[in-house]
């Protein structure tokens, strides 16, 4: 037998987990962005073709963070 379906608290736990992928990707974002400029200067090194890959990928994190964020914030 199926249990009835409790529209808020679907919609709660969909704000939560929401929250959270958007807590997760930022920080990821912010590892990346941190190693892609941090490493050619501790190695003394320019940029190279990884250092831009990974300013690219944290720039795309950021956005889908900033894109999801407003649908996982408490009104």
């Amino acid at each position: 037998m199926k249990k009835p379906i409790d529209r808020e608290k679907r919609e709660a736990d969909l704000k939560v987990r929401l929250k959270l992928f958007t807590t997760n990707v930022t920080t990821y974002a912010y590892a990346a962005m941190g190693a892609s400029f941090i490493e050619p200067y501790i190695k003394g090194l320019g940029f190279k073709t990884a250092s831009y890959v990974g300013m690219v990928l944290a720039l795309v994190l950021h956005v889908i963070a900033w894109y999801v964020a407003p649908h996982g914030e408490k009104p």
